[in-house]
């Protein structure tokens, strides 16, 4: 195979995996995620309560406190319903991306 065909079939393997409704709906989650204002608020509160957590690390009531702060605003991240639609997603990209690997390998 010449490197011109070569080329050409990986443009043409391109072209296909982007048309995919698979790859399609990855990448408008994705582009949705980047611009959700109620998710930007939700990590920008973790990142606070983080470096909270690791301010009081020293003093066991306040730790308890932030600890407790954290995990909670931690299980709405986990479980914010785009986030998680994403996640399940990702997966499933992965996967056919790994098995398109699979089948390349020599």
């Amino acid at each position: 195979m010449s490197r011109n065909q070569f080329e050409e079939s990986l443009d043409n393997l391109s072209e296909y995996l982007f048309a995919l409704p698979l790859i399609r709906e990855y990448f408008f989650l994705k582009e949705e995620l980047d611009n959700d204002q109620v998710l930007k608020v939700i990590e920008q509160e973790l990142r606070v309560k983080k470096k909270t957590l690791a301010q009081s690390f020293n003093d066991d009531i306040s730790y308890q406190k932030a600890k407790e702060e954290y995990t909670t605003l931690k299980k709405k991240y986990d479980e914010y319903p785009p986030l998680v639609n994403f996640r399940l997603l990702e997966d499933e990209v992965y996967n056919l991306l790994f098995e398109l690997r699979e089948i390349l390998r020599p």
